[in-house]
């Protein structure tokens, strides 16, 4: 007839199991479950669809469908410069940013947008292939819009637009 071992060896053998246990597990390969995909947020694409529609507006050189995307108190920053108002902006650069919009060819490479209450932004990545001075040149462009829910829909409140020549590849 076997006896059981003492009472503090017992207890030690029991830890031993887990523990030899929990480093097996441990050491085994994790199979990660892929996530969900997540659902868009309906607010968050229709901000991004205010943006397409204000970019579609400048292309096709509708100027006032543009303007009333725009917030009146927007605010463009360009290049080290500064629309303080939609008022402003018809004024100034309006005509100039639908003239290049026409004649620019614009890859989206990636676009995103986010929603926190009220405000939503809109940043965009985009390829373009336009001229200057008579020769192709291709950019990289980079655009941020903020936009404010309001009772007429999304707003644009501002704009910021940054872009940089890509060189060829020797």
């Amino acid at each position: 007839m076997q006896t059981a071992p003492p009472r503090p060896i017992r207890a030690a053998l029991i830890l031993a199991t887990v523990l030899f246990a929990a480093a097996a597990a441990a050491t085994e390969p994790r199979v990660e479950q892929p996530a969900a995909p997540a659902l868009p947020d309906p607010a968050a694409t229709a901000a991004a669809a205010v943006a397409e529609q204000f970019h579609n507006a400048l292309q096709r050189g509708q100027g006032e469908a543009a303007l009333q995307l725009l917030d009146p108190a927007v605010q463009i920053y360009e290049a080290g410069h500064v629309e303080r108002s939609r008022d402003e902006y018809a004024a100034s650069h309006l005509a100039a940013d639908m003239s290049y919009a026409r004649t620019a060819q614009a890859t989206v490479k990636s676009r995103k947008a986010e929603v926190a209450g009220e405000l939503a932004w809109v940043a965009s990545e985009s390829e373009v292939q336009t001229e200057r001075q008579g020769k192709p040149v291709k950019l990289a462009s980079l655009e941020t819009l903020v936009l404010k829910n309001t009772p007429q829909g999304w707003r644009i409140v501002h704009i910021h637009w940054s872009s940089r020549e890509l060189k060829p590849a020797p």
